[in-house]
């Protein structure tokens, strides 16, 4: 399953983690259609903070796993965010059991 967690601080989304994959097995194409929807949506959302925003943040990507914290979230990183976790909601809806969101927060 894929785990997914908008981060938060006390003003603005400041981020998110993405981990997991949602293939059951070598075989389960539904699973490998949702692990590739997530992977592109979270990568382009990445780049949309650090490129075209030019937001500094952290990040930690490798397999199946993917994070990042914006050091200076506002108005604009929001948006981005919030658009992420439509999508991704939208996508944990057509595809139950497959992708688990909760909240989160800086730690």
């Amino acid at each position: 399953m894929t785990r997914f967690v908008l981060l938060k601080n006390e003003k603005h989304f400041a981020g998110f983690e993405a981990s997991g994959h949602s293939t059951q097995n070598a075989d389960d194409l539904q699973g490998k259609l949702v692990c590739s929807a997530v992977s592109s949506a979270v990568i382009m959302t990445a780049n949309a903070i650090t490129e075209i925003l030019e937001k500094k943040a952290k990040t930690k990507v490798f397999d199946g796993y993917l994070k990042i914290e914006i050091e200076n979230p506002d108005e604009q990183s929001d948006l981005v965010l919030k658009s992420l976790l439509f999508h991704i909601n939208e996508l944990s809806k057509e595809y139950s059991g497959r992708i688990e969101i909760t909240n989160g927060g800086l730690h």
